[in-house]
């Protein structure tokens, strides 16, 4: 059966099953396919597709220590229902001499990254990188809040980083928390937008969690101390309205805070707090009245046979088997546990393992959910429309078997970039 004889949405329901690393070859077979896989629902679609698919999502393990940014981030693999760790292949084109990047937050399958280049680490750029379709955007620079100068190294590395996506405005926002400011750029933007809230919060509650993004608020755990018992609030910022609420928590005393947003079900966030013995998850069901509800609990006796000093440094990541669900029992936990020179991995349904040896080069600060099957882009879809032609009308305007329409020009430069013969619908 020849190619042209199959519908849209046949052609469509194939390409959305075909990794995204496949479908940016496949962009030159034909000028259907390549308007198709550069369809802005396309693309989407096919995230929503791969979001479901294991196989396409996983967790790099962010490292730490006082040069943190020239050590390798790592990340997870999983065979089956076995995990284990490697090396988090950056090998991706950013402009300029030879960089060194660091990974600082992850959306969608795009990574925000810190680079820096020559023997000073305080000449750093930050880029939103994709390392499927190569595609990397430099961000404009970072100014202090409180003076007018870029952000020094030392503060950036102590700020607290979140990228999300924004449904409401269908745009990408990087959010840095740093002191009681809060810097965020939109996708799209030229500049960095500074919203305050009180002082008091920083002064009262010096140590935070890394913050979330949801249903257009900014959300974070803050803690008077790192040790056990320390009074603790969450913390939400609407960044419309820059309006600034304080939460109490349902539990103090706890080891551990991590918070998270789940996705579709009914309830802005959710906060897992580790105790010596067990594990909960509390979801914020009612806003107005500062209402959490008890989703989970899980006892540790069973596989926690350490002392509670691992606990203070236990990295956690919710992610979902079906992205629809609207059910929190189907959110997965992945638990890594930095044990003297062991990384231990659990996941509420086994046994804790050891997955990795830690060394100097592997000291685990966080983790995070990464999706390695992704074609967006930081870049707003409309802004890739206006893209100006550098060839003549004459080369631009090649034509295929059945119709007599223009070929965009990043098709073209696509495909003799391969050096792919050309071939018909």
């Amino acid at each position: 059966m020849n190619l042209c004889e199959f519908t849209d949405d046949i052609i469509i329901e194939i390409l959305l099953r075909t990794p995204a690393k496949d479908l940016v070859t496949s962009k030159t077979v034909c000028k259907r396919w390549y308007n198709i896989i550069s369809d802005s629902s396309f693309v989407n679609t096919h995230l929503h597709h791969s979001n479901n698919c294991r196989s396409r999502k996983g967790i790099i393990l962010k490292p730490s220590g006082g040069d943190y940014w020239r050590l390798d981030e790592y990340s997870t693999k999983i065979d089956r229902k076995n995990m284990s760790v490697e090396k988090f292949n950056l090998n991706i084109v950013i402009p300029g001499k030879k960089k060194s990047v660091s990974i600082i937050a992850s959306c969608n399958g795009l990574l925000l990254l810190r680079s820096y280049s020559g023997s000073s680490s305080c000449h750093g750029k930050f880029y939103i990188c994709n390392l499927v379709t190569r595609e990397s955007t430099a961000l404009p620079r970072i100014n202090d809040p409180r003076r007018r100068r870029s952000l020094e190294t030392l503060c950036v590395l102590r700020c607290k980083w979140a990228f999300s996506y924004d449904t409401s405005v269908e745009r990408y926002k990087v959010f840095a928390i740093w002191r009681e400011h809060v810097i965020m750029l939109t996708s799209g933007d030229k500049k960095w937008i500074n919203i305050s809230f009180p002082t008091r919060i920083c002064k009262d509650y010096p140590h935070i969690t890394p913050p979330v993004f949801a249903e257009r608020e900014l959300h974070w755990v803050a803690s008077q101390f790192r040790n056990v018992g320390a009074m603790s609030c969450a913390c939400s910022l609407d960044v419309e309205s820059r309006e600034f609420r304080e939460i109490e928590l349902p539990i103090y005393n706890a080891y551990h805070y991590a918070i998270f947003a789940p996705f579709n079900i009914k309830g802005s966030i959710s906060v897992t707090i580790v105790f010596d013995n067990h594990l909960e998850i509390w979801s914020l069901a009612h806003k107005a009245n500062n209402q959490w509800t008890q989703n989970i609990s899980v006892s540790f006796q069973s596989f926690l046979k350490n002392t509670p000093y691992s606990l203070c440094n236990i990295c956690i990541v919710g992610m979902k088997e079906d992205i629809d669900s609207n059910d929190i029992s189907d959110m997965k936990l992945k638990i890594f546990i930095p044990d003297g020179d062991k990384l231990l991995y659990h996941d509420l349904s086994g046994e804790l393992r050891q997955i990795a040896s830690m060394n100097n080069e592997l000291i685990v600060n966080g983790a995070y959910q990464f999706h390695i099957d992704s074609l967006v882009s930081w870049n707003p879809a409309q802004a890739k429309r206006k893209r100006k032609r550098r060839r003549s009308a004459e080369h631009d305007r090649t034509t295929t078997r059945d119709c007599n329409q223009a070929i965009p020009n990043d098709y073209i430069e696509l495909r003799n970039k391969r050096r792919i013969p050309r071939r018909g619908h």
